[in-house]
């Protein structure tokens, strides 16, 4: 499968998310293999609890592109939101 394999980070790292590059490899939880429409700073994060449930359970792993604009959303798109009064 072409691209690179994809880093999956905490979702304290996600909230200060710099970019694959600067990431050290002690800092990486895991890899999972690339996915095809992945962009350069794609990585991934563990679900944590049942609040994306039932989509997405508790354990799964989800794919994240914050190189995506809001106006290349569409109606249906799955996004992560950062909400920054709770770190949440």
């Amino acid at each position: 499968m072409k691209g690179r394999p994809v880093p999956v980070i905490t979702w304290d790292q996600a909230i200060n998310w710099s970019g694959v590059k600067n990431m050290h490899e002690n800092e990486i939880i895991d890899w999972l293999p690339p996915n095809i429409n992945n962009g350069e700073n794609v990585y991934a994060l563990i679900v944590n609890g049942l609040s994306m449930s039932p989509k997405f359970e508790s354990g799964d792993y989800i794919y994240v592109d914050p190189d995506i604009q809001d106006i290349e959303l569409k109606t249906g798109d799955l996004v992560v939101v950062n909400l920054e009064e709770n770190n949440d």
